[in-house]
């Protein structure tokens, strides 16, 4: 072959080559960009404690009087960048568990009727609306009578920066409801080695996010819970500690789930 062929063909390779090192630069380039505006969000497990009562609207409540209505849930972003447009919503069928708690629906709000709340064991006043952005519920029970207001899509946390930016934990709202109503049901039907020794299904919990580029994830999580301790004799009576977990629910989904 003549000289000119092998420097025609020398010279197409070192052209190709230097394409392809190119493109790999840019692809790289591309990637490392994204990896750098990309957020990650874990949720971290938590424990409940609760104290066992008499005479009100459940048979337990929080012993955190902070969390009579709302449990914090600890929230970190372990990625470069961070998570914009954050809501999440608990897939949780209230009206189901409400009635299998032996909760009867009133057609009329005691306040409404003129009828005294002492009257009421085991009652509840919901209405059913789609477009209610909230649900709301009014429980009455031996003279008590509380009320929830539990959104049905939270919109409440704008943005997670990076811990490796700001370390300050951010936290998601977890009605005290959703676990007031399971800890009952599962004292009705089950011993309490049964309540140790079985995870009781929590719902799910559904999770949407953005990066800056306006790119969008969703996150959906199985949540269980498990007692894993019980006091009979504690400061305040019978006391027990529940462990509520997050476990993922896709396979393709990248998220990270954090053992506490």
């Amino acid at each position: 072959m003549a000289t000119d062929s092998w420097v025609t063909i020398g010279g197409f390779l070192a052209s190709s080559c230097s394409a392809i090192a190119a493109i790999y630069a840019v692809k790289q380039s591309v990637l490392q960009r994204t990896i750098s505006i990309k957020p990650e969000l874990i949720i971290k497990d938590i424990e409940l404690k609760t104290i066992y009562i008499d005479k009100s609207i459940f048979p337990c409540k929080t012993f955190d009087l902070n969390a009579e209505y709302d449990i914090d849930i600890p929230v970190l972003n372990i990625g470069l960048g961070t998570a914009l447009n954050i809501k999440y919503q608990w897939l949780f069928e209230y009206n189901k568990h409400i009635a299998s708690c032996g909760f009867v629906k009133l057609e009329d709000h005691p306040i409404y009727s003129k009828q005294s709340v002492a009257k009421f064991t085991k009652g509840v006043f919901y209405e059913d609306n789609d477009e209610n952005q909230y649900h709301n519920y009014d429980f009455f029970n031996n003279g008590f009578m509380k009320p929830y207001s539990i959104p049905k899509v939270n919109k409440e946390i704008e943005y997670i920066m990076p811990i490796t930016q700001n370390p300050e934990v951010v936290s998601i709202k977890l009605p005290s409801l959703i676990p007031m109503l399971l800890i009952t049901e599962a004292d009705q039907t089950n011993s309490l080695t049964d309540i140790m020794l079985e995870p009781i299904k929590f719902g799910k919990l559904k999770i949407t996010y953005e990066d800056i580029s306006g790119t969008k994830k969703n996150i959906q999580l199985d949540i269980t819970m498990r007692m894993i301790s019980f006091q009979s004799t504690g400061e305040h009576g019978p006391e027990s500690v529940f462990k509520i977990n997050f476990h993922r629910s896709e396979k393709k989904s990248k998220f990270i789930h954090l053992f506490s």
